[in-house]
């Protein structure tokens, strides 16, 4: 990263922060806003920055600031038309994702997890633009069309990234567990797919692709603790093995709201699922992850851990 990328990382970086804080206690702002904004604002940022996309900065930056004005406004065609700065945004990113160095490697299963990463995120665009403008989206209302926005931008975009970034990580070791990691690695890829298809479709594959994502994230969580954290230092052992018990408490809670959704009860209440997996994924989950991973300054692609490897 050139000093002028790197400088200009760090204000896009600071300036997020600052306003997501300051947003928090804004009126109009509430608990779904609240986690789009801070994967506009800091969670994007803070990724693209550690898999070496700082040149997409100065128009994620622009982009925020358009998206920040379109949450203080009521949802309609001006704060729709402010997100449409966001959607090109993430279109601009995901074909960087399939033009960057590494993206031809389709073998190299942490290169994949990224390029898959930086490709969902225009979906996320599309649901978020939906959302402003007030209008629903493949026979969708409120508040699943922004709940689908946040779905994309934390489970498809930022989770990816982490596990690509561990799959770098992992390569790099002279012995590590690639066949799990393959799987764990396929398990999130797919998984993410597979419940936005089953929310839409059916509720028994909501179920079953709940639990496939699930399992993969707690796997991927398990490498990271088992492979990763032991040689850290102390406050990225603090964020991996935090970041970790959150994955799992939200996962369970995902698994536990699709089991509901199918069989009708009331395990868990819509309300309760964002505060237990909504806010615990994404502040303690994703944002610990990528601040562990800024500490530690994540390995550059080397091997390939691939279904070629043993």
């Amino acid at each position: 990263m050139t000093s002028l990328a790197a400088r200009l990382n760090r204000v896009s970086l600071i300036l997020g922060v600052i306003a997501w804080l300051i947003l928090f206690f804004a009126p109009p702002i509430t608990i779904i806003p609240r986690l789009l904004l801070l994967a506009i604002l800091v969670v994007v940022p803070l990724a693209l920055s550690l898999i070496g996309a700082s040149e997409l900065i100065p128009v994620q930056l622009l982009a925020a600031a358009a998206a920040v004005v379109a949450f203080l406004l009521p949802a309609g065609d001006a704060a729709g038309g402010l997100t449409m700065g966001w959607l090109a945004f993430t279109g601009v990113a995901a074909l960087w994702g399939l033009t960057r160095p590494r993206a031809h490697e389709w073998t190299n299963v942490a290169e994949l997890c990224l390029t898959a990463g930086m490709l969902y995120l225009p979906v996320g665009g599309v649901w978020l633009v939906a959302a402003r403008l007030g209008v629903g989206l493949l026979g969708f209302g409120e508040p699943l069309v922004s709940l689908t926005a946040v779905h994309f931008h934390y489970a498809g975009f930022a989770a990816l990234v982490i596990a690509g970034l561990t799959g770098r990580a992992l390569a790099a070791l002279p012995k590590s567990p690639k066949r799990i990691y393959q799987l764990v690695a396929v398990g999130l890829i797919a998984g993410m797919a597979l419940v936005a298809a089953g929310i839409t479709v059916s509720p028994l594959l909501e179920v079953v692709a709940a639990v496939v994502f699930a399992a993969s994230m707690i796997g991927l969580v398990a490498l990271q603790v088992r492979c990763i954290l032991p040689g850290v230092a102390r406050l990225p052992q603090i964020l991996f093995g935090g970041s970790a018990l959150m994955a799992v408490i939200a996962m369970l809670a995902a698994v536990t709201y699709a089991v509901s959704e199918f069989t009708g009860g009331d395990l868990i209440t819509l309300a309760q699922m964002l505060r237990v997996h909504g806010e615990v994924n994404a502040l303690g989950f994703v944002l610990c992850n990528l601040l562990a991973w800024t500490v530690v300054h994540p390995a550059q692609p080397t091997a390939a851990i691939s279904g070629s490897t043993q």
